[in-house]
């Protein structure tokens, strides 16, 4: 017989019960400990990183959807830029528009009593100026409204502002009525 088998027959009872329970114990928490624990938090590990990369995924597709509407919305933008550019000359353009605008005056058959061009002023963006122009005319509530008409026509983005209509007074057949107002012309800042 070997030693070892020799030596377990010489074994009370008793020990020989705690060590048949205390050996197959011991072998189970070295292998949970070893091998069991450290496969579950590998296994933990890899799902949390793979909810990381879905999550990484999903936002990735979210941003890209994003990125395509932005495309759109940009182009979009574009074209409303064009539209508006060709409504906000350069300010090269300025002079012309006044000599139109003294044009248009002077179909409608108003008479220009004073034009004061103001000051050129920028817009605290910067991405426009605007320029004032006082003027003050005289002629029936017709001509007046036929200058209205003509400047809204225009394509050149203008505003009337500060309208005063005086007490008309007749001259031969027709009512003269003196009009100032305040003309205002934006422009794109610093040219195009």
């Amino acid at each position: 017989m070997s030693i070892i088998q020799d030596k377990l027959n010489k074994l009370n009872p008793k020990h020989m019960t705690l060590l048949l329970l205390v050996v197959p114990v011991l072998l189970i928490a070295v292998f949970v400990w070893f091998i069991f624990l450290p496969f579950l938090k590998e296994k933990s590990d890899l799902e949390a990183a793979i909810r990381n990369t879905q999550s990484g995924i999903s936002q990735s597709q979210v941003m890209e959807r994003k990125i395509v509407e932005l495309r759109g919305a940009n182009a979009k933008l574009q074209q409303e830029f064009k539209v508006v550019a060709e409504r906000l000359p350069s300010s090269e353009e300025d002079l012309v528009l006044q000599d139109r605008i003294k044009g248009l005056i002077t179909e409608s058959g108003l008479a220009i009593k004073t034009w004061s061009p103001g000051k050129k002023e920028n817009d605290p963006t910067g991405l426009y100026s605007m320029t004032s122009i006082n003027v003050e005319i005289a002629g029936s509530y017709h001509e007046l409204g036929r200058l209205m008409e003509g400047i809204d026509r225009m394509t050149r983005m203008l505003s009337v502002t500060d309208l005063k209509m005086s007490e008309g007074k007749i001259e031969g057949k027709k009512m003269v009525i003196p009009v100032k107002f305040t003309l205002i012309a934006y422009s794109a800042a610093g040219g195009k």
